[in-house]
Order: structure tokens, then sequence, then C-alpha cells
């Protein structure tokens, strides 16, 4: 449903966007701060309207997809489209 694409930065780790049609409306990114976020090193963030902007950490980019994907279903669903 969400088509994926890896986006390169100037500065920094790449970062994977999740977009419906024309719209971005996932994000993961590397997000490595301290050594306590070494064991999920990967963020999801949410541009959907009723969803928080953080949805979490994740070990994995295929684990942080697959709730993207899960997420959108359940948004979509709500929406009632």
């Amino acid at each position: 449903m969400l088509n994926w694409t890896r986006k390169e930065h100037k500065y920094g780790p790449p970062s994977d966007v999740g977009k419906l049609g024309r719209w971005t409306v996932f994000t993961i990114s590397w997000r490595i701060t301290s050594k306590e976020d070494k064991d999920n090193p990967y963020g999801l963030s949410s541009t959907l309207p009723g969803f928080k902007d953080n949805l979490g950490e994740f070990p994995t980019i295929e684990e942080a997809k697959q709730l993207a994907e899960k997420a959108l279903v359940s948004w979509i669903e709500g929406a009632g489209l």
C-alpha cells in the first residue's frame, strides 16, 4: 500500500520515506542519541492527522515498516474509506 523510497541527506544517515500517492505519511530515520538507544536505533514518525508524531523506536527498518503498514490500514478503516 505504501511506496517506500530511500532519501539521502547531505549530512547524516539516509531515511526511508513511506508515501501514499504523492503524500509523505511516514518517515523512518536513524535516531541513536545515547548508548541506551543502540538496541532500537530506527525511529518511525507519522504525518497522518490523529496520530502522534513519534510512533516508536525499532531494532530494524523492516519492523518499523510493518507497523507503518498496520497503522495506515487502521487509519483508513477509522476514516471509513
